[in-house]
């Protein structure tokens, strides 16, 4: 149990420094910023946000920006740090999601407790592990699309220790 304690204490201990890293910059880029859809978007405040990470919870303050022709608000920092709408680290997102495809998601939310001390609920490792496969549908359909587009050519397999190249998909006839 001591070995329990010292990890609580050092992931307590990284968090308040991640945290203390973060305030370092505030994501303020000057009284306007793109918002992305050809509008410029003006400052309104600075706002905080509590990101769970693999350390623990932090709270980082970051400027808001809204636009006002959109209708939405718009934060650098969050785009940077890779929290936009979203409240997991991508450090903690990607642990998450590893353990929802590993098993069912109430078990995942125990095996994240037991092995690394991070308590989230199991709709929020449900909803981490979509989001991930989502992305990764989304960026399979479309890497598939550049391929057959002729835009992107994939790689062949590496050799193997031995040499020899292993076959693709279809087996070919055999050079000698």
């Amino acid at each position: 149990m001591l070995e329990t304690a010292v990890r609580a204490a050092m992931s307590a201990l990284g968090a308040c420094l991640l945290e203390q890293l973060l305030a370092a910059d505030t994501g303020h880029r000057g009284p306007r910023v793109d918002c992305g859809a050809g509008h410029e978007a003006g400052f309104v405040a600075y706002r905080s946000k509590r990101i769970d990470t693999v350390l623990g919870p932090i709270t980082v303050r970051r400027a808001y920006y809204h636009c006002r022709p959109c209708g939405r608000g718009v934060v650098p920092r969050d785009q940077q740090l890779g929290v936009t709408g979203a409240s997991l680290s991508p450090g903690l997102a990607t642990m998450t999601a590893r353990a929802g495809t590993a098993a069912p998601f109430a078990q995942a939310a125990g095996l994240l407790a037991e092995l690394a001390g991070i308590t989230l609920s199991t709709k929020r490792v449900e909803r981490s592990a979509e989001a991930a496969g989502a992305a990764a549908t989304t960026l399979q359909t479309e890497q598939t699309k550049a391929i057959l587009a002729g835009t992107v050519t994939p790689l062949p397999p590496p050799p193997r220790p031995d040499g020899t190249v292993p076959d693709i998909l279809y087996p070919g006839p055999r050079q000698s």
